[in-house]
Order: C-alpha cells, then structure tokens, then sequence
C-alpha cells in the first residue's frame, strides 16, 4: 500500500493518491491540522501516541522541540516497525515538514506549514526491509530525533544500527543506490538514491539524470546558479514551470517545500529532499524513486509546462559594464544583465565560465584567443576568441562553444577575471549548448581560421577518431584545399538550432632579489643582491605581465617550459575556493596560465623574495616547509629529481608532521659569489608554540623588531635584557613609499644588534601558536640594513 498527500500552498486538506485508486488526485477527507480523520492521522497514530506493537525511529533537519540543529542534512521522515509476534509489517513515511511529527505527544501539525506547500510519502514495506532503507539513510545523515525500535527487531542490520547510533559514512562509496518493494497486490519497485557531502555530487544530474538515463523534469525551489540543461540528448534537466496546478489546488516553486522529479519518458516519479541548488553538491542528499505509471502520471500532469532550454548571447555597449542580456528562453527582448560583467559571480557568463576560471575534474577544455591571457606579443592572423568545453564523466555527450570578442578572456583556471580596458569597448559573447561529438565539425573550421590556442587539457581520450580537433589541439595549419569550409551543427535541446559554421584559412586570399610593495603602490621597492645597498623603483607596475623582475623570475611558472619544473603552495590558491588549512605559506602565482597579479591586491602591502639556490638543497626547505603544512595546489616536479629526499616527498604528498621534532631549523645557501647563508625555522601547529618569541627569539639570541599586523593580546616584551621583542611603530616608509601594518600584509622583523632579516608567514597574533608557522631568515648585512631603516622608529616597553 502507498499513498501521497500533495498539500498545495495555503491548502488545508491536500490532495491524496492512493495506489488503490492512482487515477486521479482525491480531496483530503479533513484538514491536516485536525487529529484525525484524515490518512496521515491514521498513519501515525503508532508515532504521535503511544501503541504498545508499534515503535519507530524519526528523522528530521528541523526536528520538534529541539533548536538550533546543526546539520547538511534535509530528510525528514519515519520509519515504522510492527513488534507483534510473527509481524513482517512496517511502513516509511518521507515528508518535507518541519517540527513534525512529534513523537508520543498527540497528532500537532505546525500552523506556520498551512502556508506552505509540502508533500508527504507513506509506503508499506516489509519489515525486513528497513536496512536497506537505512544504507541509503546513512549517506543522506539525518538527524535522528527519536527511536524505541529494540535491537531485538533489528538484529543482524548492520547499517540500521549505524543509522540509529548517527553514525555517518567516512568510506566509499559516497553515493549508493539500494532497492525495495512497496507491499501490495501489485508490489511496487521503489529505488533510493543517496549521497554523502564526501561525494560532491549535484544529486539531480550526477546521480539521478545519470542513474535513469533519461531527461528529468525538475520541481524545485532554484537557485540562480543552477539552470535547465540541454546540452545531452535525451538526457535534458528541464525545469518545471511555476505556477502550476496539483488537480485543482494551485502551487508555486516560491512556496511549496517540496522537490520532485518525474522522467521523460515515463514511469519514474522521485521525491528529492534537496532543492535544486549548486550548494547541494557539498552537502548530503537522497532521492526516493516510485516506478509506477499511474503515480507517475499525476504528476507528469503537474510536469506539463517545463522552460525552454537556455541559450546565451551577451552583447556589452561600449562604457556599459552589464550589458544586455538574450537568452533562448526569453528571446523576444534584450534583459539587462543581473550583475556587471567585472563581477566574478552573479550573472550568465560567470555561471558559465565557472569550470574554466575554476577547477572541475569532470570538465576539460579548449581556449583560444588571439590576444592570450598573461602572453605577450603574440604573432598571429588570425582574430579568433572562443572556449569549447566538454564534460568527460562517464556516459555523458556534454559540451559547451563560447564563441565571444574579448581579448586577453578568460583566464584558465585562475579565477574570473574580466579585462578593466575592455568595460569602455562594446563586446559580444555567445554560448552554445552543444553534444561533445559536435567538436569535430567545429575544429575542422576553426582549424582554417588558425586561432592561437592558449590552452587545452581536452585528453585525447575523448577526441579519439576526430581527426580535425587534432590538428587545432597541435596548433597545425591547413596546407592543402580546400581552403574555405562550411561545416553544419545543431544546438542541443527541443526545437534544437541549426548553426553552420564558415572559415577560410590565410591562404584562401579572401577578402636573488627582494621586492616591497607598499600600500596603494603598484610598482613596489626592488632590492637586489647585486646591488643592495638602496631600495629601487620597480621598473614596471607588478599587474604588468613582463617589464619587471618578478615577471621575469616566474616566466616558466605562469608559462611552460619543458626543463623547469615547480611545486607551488599558498593558503589561498588560484582558482580554488574555500580551502580549509591553518598556514599561511605562500607561493604565488597561478601555475601555467600566464603572469596575472590579483588586483585586490594592489591596495594592500606585500613583499616577495626569490632566492637562487641548488636543486640539492630543496629537501632541507622541504622539511621546514612540511612542518608549516602548507596547501599544496600545484606540482609537476618529477620523482626522479628528487629521489632520496624523503621530506620533499612528504612535502608533495600532503602529509604532516605526526611524530617529534614539531619545531625544526634548516639551513641553506642561496648560490653565487659570496653565497649568502639562508636559515629556516619552522613549527607544526602540534608545537603549541608561539614563533617569534619561542622560536626565533630563542634561536637567534638577540632582541627582534617586529613588522606584522597584531592582535590585542600579544605587546612588545622588554623584560630579558637582550632579548626583546620590539614593535616597530606605524606608518612606516620603503624608501619614498609609504606603508602601514593595516594595509600591509608582509611580517618581518630584523635582530638588534644585525644582521639578520627574517621574512614570517604569520602575523604576531596569539592565534598562531596554535597554527603552523614558518620563518626564512637572511644573514646579509646590506639587505638587512634596508629593512633597518624601515624599523628606526619602535613603540615603547610595555610597562
């Protein structure tokens, strides 16, 4: 038996469908705010009283009398157990009401639900069932607020106890498909999908669309990041539109709790505890499939008006920075774009470009642009901006072709980034939803208009038999005729468009150094080892792309050099959000995607040291820096280069220290004549140690100056002789600019008496001794007098 109660927005009864009458949506025989008279009331009555054959576990995000939950989770419903002496009998209940049912205290419906929309499942099963049901449960990681089930009825259901002891799963797999059988006449197949936050699935696409291997109609509360998706046959996620009519209660995606799916083609119905929204994808969700043709066809009724499939043209007026906006399901008037084009989030072409400027393992891509991102002076004909991308999960015919006018756009892989010289040029971008095994036809007339490819991580495994994309992928020419071409390609979705393509091809003849940024500065102080005795001004802005010598020093890190090789490490990594880690190491820039300074960045201070050293030496930094626990984004660093370095490959790996020392010194030589002594002391956030004081203080036995942002509870220490911790007084000046600790984000300090200067990775706050720290120190007396005179004026001893 299974009956579904579909509660329209400020609708008191509901409709009911029972599996013994599906044909058509029943009023509900009284409010569901009354105790009885009503299915659901007849439903719990084991849960909301007491029965002494019936006892149950309840689950909910937002469960009765308790505040404040903290949980991923969105799953709200019951699972219900027969106790009676040979009784196989047991019924689950999925709902989306919150506060609701509470349980051995009669039959509250929460007043404050009336107004809205929600839906609630209660199915038959068998008793034996319920630790598959529980498997699935366990990945969604319900909150579970209630349960009398005895062991005695569950003996033998490994995940059921799992489930109710709130055990989560921290092994694979993180997505799980488990199947049970509604008791009936007729029993009824029902599928429960289910993934862990640990997954980062989006659960509609990339566990139900790829599950069921059809389109899915979606009816959700959305977000504006997620959009329908067209761009596989017969694998569309069309969006239902809202209103829309439960019989002849009204509904709307505003109000109605509830999320659902229904195939296309039929039978499949889906009741979704997640709304259709991008944040899911880091968080636990579960999705309960009924194939059934007449349940299905209930709500395939509700399913009948769905959006179009989105299409995007962009077109920017010159000195506007949002443009107008014409999307194919709104094409009969320009819209104006949601944000400015310079926003890194909140309008179509951010959405769009998000695996590009960002990291998606599941997304390759091709860009080409005849003004390149981060490359200079490049030599070539052709005019050519575009992306094609493609998605390279398993089974999925995805890709996208972004075909726009924006030079030096977008950047790979390093965050969104719109060129500031481009908002007072009118500009044209265009995106097409396209199936992958399209990309051919467009290579092979791309491959005529010999556009410069900037970058391509497309693996060959997906262009295999496309013999044109390989030509473009290795940047060949057409050579022979025909010289011109035309090739044919339809955008993915119903009503899909044709698009032809036309090119023709050239010959057709148709027509050691120190740099000190201050605040606000863009060019910084520069201090070289060959010529260190005074501060000079960078000989170009550090935004610039060449022209200075960090530009010049990481050539072959933002560009590629088959003999150079790098590992690069910083707490906020390019292009990859949200990065949960206690160090403060950092190793700018973006790897392999051209010379891009953050332009947040220029009102702040900064300073940044390149040191020449020998290869030899790197597993001595490696074991200072293992120690500070740096965020690791980017190595391609061969094992062969570093064979016999066990720190570096720590270091590489990721790990961390476990085991004593927690605070480590190392030294090296920066090479050269008269190579100059390096040593770096580091600490694990094991230590407990404060860095300046219990680590550098004691190891170089002299009075420091501190140059750092600081907090209220650290101050200047004066109470051992010759062993001071003095701060450096606010503003200060890097020769003729100005800086100030506010705004600058460099820690450093200089020994009294020299001739030490110590660049730190943290500030001279308490909250570090908690944290991994890391201090590169520099015995040099010309560079350590510059930084001297920047620490001439310190505060007073704290009395």
């Amino acid at each position: 038996m299974e009956q579904e109660t579909q509660i329209g927005p400020t609708q008191a009864n509901g409709k009911v469908l029972l599996s013994t009458a599906p044909g058509n949506w029943d009023n509900g025989a009284a409010a569901l705010t009354a105790a009885a008279g009503h299915s659901f009331a007849v439903s719990l009555t084991g849960v909301v009283t007491n029965a002494a054959d019936i006892k149950f576990l309840a689950y909910n995000n937002v469960p009765p009398a308790v505040p404040n939950v903290q949980t991923k989770s969105n799953s709200k419903g019951v699972i219900i157990v027969s106790t009676a002496v040979g009784a196989n009998e047991g019924r689950w209940i999925v709902h989306t009401v919150p506060g609701f049912p509470a349980a051995k205290t009669g039959y509250s419906w929460p007043a404050a639900e009336t107004a809205k929309g929600h839906l609630l499942i209660c199915m038959t099963i068998a008793e034996t069932q319920i630790n598959a049901i529980a498997s699935s449960l366990i990945r969604a990681e319900p909150f579970v607020y209630y349960n009398d089930i005895p062991e005695s009825e569950t003996a033998g259901m490994r995940d059921f106890k799992k489930l109710a002891e709130g055990q989560t799963a921290t092994m694979p797999p993180f997505t799980i498909k488990q199947s049970i059988k509604i008791a009936a006449v007729a029993p009824i197949d029902v599928h429960i999908y289910s993934k862990s936050a640990k997954s980062r699935y989006e659960i509609y696409k990339k566990v139900l669309s790829k599950a069921l291997k059809k389109t899915i109609k979606v009816w959700s509360r959305r977000d504006n990041k997620l959009k329908g998706d067209c761009r596989v046959l017969q694998r569309n996620i069309r969006l239902i539109k809202s209103p829309a009519q439960i019989g002849d209660h009204a509904t709307n995606i505003e109000a109605d709790q509830s999320n659902w799916i229904v195939s296309e083609p039929g039978n499949i119905f889906c009741f979704t505890d997640k709304p259709y929204a991008k944040s899911q994808a880091t968080e636990p969700a579960m999705a309960v499939c009924i194939d059934q043709a007449a349940i299905f066809a209930r709500f395939d009724a509700i399913a009948a008006q769905v959006e179009n499939c989105p299409q995007v043209i962009l077109y920017k007026g010159p000195a506007q920075n949002t443009g107008k906006l014409l999307a194919s399901d709104a094409p009969n008037d320009w819209a104006n774009g949601a944000r400015e084009v310079t926003q890194a989030a909140g309008h179509s072409f951010a959405v769009i470009l998000t695996d590009v400027v960002g990291n998606n393992a599941d997304v390759k891509f091709l860009a080409y642009n005849n003004v390149p991102p981060g490359i200079q002076n490049v030599k070539t004909k052709s005019n050519g901006k575009g992306v094609i991308m493609i998605s390279t999960a398993r089974g999925v015919n995805d890709g996208a072709w972004i075909v726009h006018t924006v030079p030096g756009f977008p950047a790979a892989k390093t965050g969104y980034s719109w060129p500031a010289a481009e908002i007072a040029k009118g500009h044209l971008l265009i995106c097409m939803t396209i199936a992958e095994t399209q990309i051919n036809a467009i290579a092979a007339s791309l491959f005529r208009a010999e556009p410069f490819i900037y970058y391509n991580d497309i693996p060959e495994s997906e262009t295999a038999g496309m013999p044109d994309f390989k030509k473009l992928a290795e940047g060949q020419i057409p050579t022979m005729p025909p010289f011109t071409i035309s090739r044919s390609i339809k955008l993915t979705g119903a009503g899909a468009v044709p698009v032809q393509i036309y090119s023709k091809s050239a010959k057709s003849r148709y027509g050691k150094a120190i740099l000190y940024k201050g605040p606000t500065q863009d060019r910084g102080k520069f201090l070289a080892s060959n010529a260190p005795d005074n501060w000079v001004n960078g000989a170009a802005a550090v935004t610039a792309r060449a022209g200075h010598s960090f530009a010049a020093a990481l050539n072959d890190v933002v560009g590629n050099h088959a003999n150079v090789k790098f590992l690069a490490y910083n707490n906020v990594p390019p292009g990859i959000q949200n990065v949960k880690t206690k160090s403060n190491g950092k190793g700018f820039p973006a790897a392999k995607t051209g010379y891009s300074w953050p332009a947040a960045e220029i009102a702040k201070g900064h300073l940044l040291i390149c040191m020449t050293i020998a290869e030899t030496q790197i597993n001595a930094i490696a074991a200072s820096l293992f120690r500070a626990e740096p965020f690791i984004y980017y190595n391609d660093i061969p094992e062969s280069e570093t064979a016999g370095m066990p720190d570096f490959k720590k270091l590489a790996e990721g790990q961390i220290p476990t085991m004593p020392p927690f605070t480590i010194s190392r030294s090296i030589k920066l090479t050269g004549a008269g190579a100059v002594p390096v040593q770096i002391y580091s600490k694990s956030a094991k230590s407990r140690y404060e860095i300046y004081k219990k680590v550098i203080l004691k190891a170089l036995k002299k009075t420091i100056k501190v140059w750092s942002r600081r907090d209220s509870k650290l101050k200047g220490d004066c109470r051992i002789p010759q062993r001071n911790i003095r701060l450096i007084k606010s503003p200060a000046q890097i020769g003729d600019h100005a800086t100030n600790i506010e705004a600058d984000q460099a820690n450093w300090i200089v020994s009294e008496p020299g001739n030490i200067f110590c660049f730190m990775d943290k500030p001279y706050a308490k909250s570090q001794a908690t944290e991994p720290a890391l201090a590169v120190c520099i015995d040099q007396a010309a560079i350590f007098a510059r930084f001297n005179t920047i620490a001439a004026q310190v505060e007073n001893c704290p009395q």
